[in-house]
């Protein structure tokens, strides 16, 4: 699991079983835990599409955003 990432699932009070490995064994997420931690990744796609292309009005376009997306989340 990446820095990114990780950080993301400790905000939305996801939990690490079995301790805090690196990576750890898996997270687990209570449901509205679970609904928390997808909006802050959906938020942050909007965040990122908003603040670096005004007008996604070509293929090109979408797939600088895209490019921008994976590298923010390590993908």
């Amino acid at each position: 699991m990446n820095k990114r990432i990780k950080e993301m699932a400790v905000q939305a009070d996801g939990y690490w079983e079995h301790g805090d490995y690196d990576p750890p064994t898996y997270v687990c997420f209570l449901e509205e835990d679970l609904v928390k931690f997808v909006e802050s990744i959906v938020l942050k796609c909007g965040e990122i599409a908003v603040h670096n292309v005004s007008n996604i009005s070509t293929h090109a376009d979408g797939e600088y955003v895209e490019g921008l997306m994976k590298e923010y989340f390590g993908v």
